[in-house]
């Protein structure tokens, strides 16, 4: 049995969907209607898209993650954390001065206690930020580093007094150059900075190395317990970062 033959529509009967590409009369092929799409799910935007989590679609609109506010069980554990692994810096810095400036038990104490004391006023101005002060972050204020090396290097040559005057004159100049400084910041490369932070660990390194070895000429100097006693906490320390 043959198979129908179809017929061409002719110039004034519609052409048929779904039999080919119709042809106007004048030649033309005609348009072949499309079935419309099916409208899209809406996107959200996502980290990708530049917009960070947190800042619309989950939690509050508009809020930062750093600003979320977290639960109290959990903001109480971070904050005891905090306190036990940071707390080693101020002990460490107040013993350093104290040794090496012979300072008595009672102004050891008294000044550990205004360590501190200053320490958590400082990291709650830095954190809150009241009156446009303080970055609105995170930050801890501790003492030490180079701060602490120009403190004994002054005290030991001209005395404790002069060295506590230089630091509040330093804390008024501070103040005062900060802005302009802040403005210039990025005129200095990683170079330089990097450079000055090894320049200022190895001071550190030379002055903290006396409560190990103690002073040359006094007795016990350089005892086998107090060099293991370092080269000990040195490598915990590598194999614990690492």
């Amino acid at each position: 049995m043959s198979s129908p033959r179809q017929s061409r529509p002719s110039a004034d009967q519609p052409p048929v969907p779904g039999r080919g590409a119709a042809t106007h009369p004048a030649g033309e092929p005609a348009a072949v209607p499309t079935a419309s799409a099916a409208p899209r799910p809406a996107q959200t935007a996502g980290p990708e898209d530049g917009v960070p989590p947190g800042s619309g679609g989950g939690g509050r609109p508009g809020v930062h993650p750093v600003d979320e506010s977290r639960p109290l069980g959990r903001i109480l554990l971070f904050g005891i954390q905090h306190v036990l692994v940071m707390a080693a810096t101020p002990i460490s810095a107040i013993f350093l001065m104290s040794a090496t400036l012979g300072l008595d038990a009672g102004l050891t104490v008294d000044l550990l206690s205004a360590a501190f004391v200053l320490s958590g006023v400082g990291s709650l101005i830095q954190s809150l930020g009241p009156w446009k002060f303080g970055p609105r972050l995170p930050f801890v204020m501790l003492p030490g580093g180079a701060p602490l090396i120009l403190f004994l290097a002054i005290a030991e040559q001209h005395g404790l007094r002069t060295a506590t005057g230089a630091v509040v004159l330093t804390a008024v100049f501070c103040f005062v150059v900060l802005p302009v400084f802040s403005r210039l910041l990025r005129f200095f490369p990683a170079l330089v900075i990097g450079t000055m932070i090894v320049i200022v660990d190895v001071n550190l390194v030379k002055v903290g190395a006396v409560l190990v070895t103690g002073r040359p000429g006094t007795p016990g100097f350089a005892e086998p317990l107090d060099l293991g006693l370092g080269m000990a906490t040195i490598g915990f320390t590598v194999v614990f970062y690492l």
